[in-house]
């Protein structure tokens, strides 16, 4: 019997880290938003900001991965269950967009392929922090931009 510990990279925490040092820039530059957009003082902007981000931040991050991570099966399962052929570069390139939550095995390849990975996840990770972050600031209060 032969045992590999094969099991590839997971990116959420390679991803997560990556996220919450970009929180600090980010909720500043959003308190100041708030500040403006809503008329509040700096206390409230600034709670606003980051009780958005951190809800939207802890909350979006694993629903984004895990939206990713179901095309990971799905690619993972075409190969290995259906026999399904990734070998010309543009299904090759397809595959990598899917596998993107969690990277295969290819040692000596790491150098490029996290980066990339990284970029890939950005996308939905953009849209579910987004409308999560869009969604508690609009349930959270003020209402009424300035104009």
């Amino acid at each position: 019997m032969i045992v590999q510990a094969n099991a590839g990279v997971p990116m959420l925490p390679i991803q997560g880290v990556f996220m919450f040092l970009a929180l600090i820039p980010i909720m500043l530059v959003e308190s100041i938003i708030l500040r403006w957009r809503l008329a509040l003082n700096w206390k409230e902007s600034i709670k606003g900001g980051v009780i958005a981000n951190l809800v939207s931040t802890i909350a979006g991050m694993p629903l984004s991965w895990g939206f990713m991570f179901i095309f990971t099966v799905i690619a993972y399962t075409l190969e290995s269950e259906y026999n399904f052929s990734w070998d010309s570069p543009v299904m090759m390139a397809i595959y990598f967009i899917f596998t993107s939550a969690w990277l295969a095995p290819y040692e000596g390849h790491y150098a490029w392929l996290i980066p990339m990975a990284l970029i890939i996840m950005l996308i939905p990770a953009y849209f579910c922090l987004f409308g999560l972050n869009i969604g508690f600031v609009n349930t959270s209060g003020k209402t009424n931009p300035r104009t």
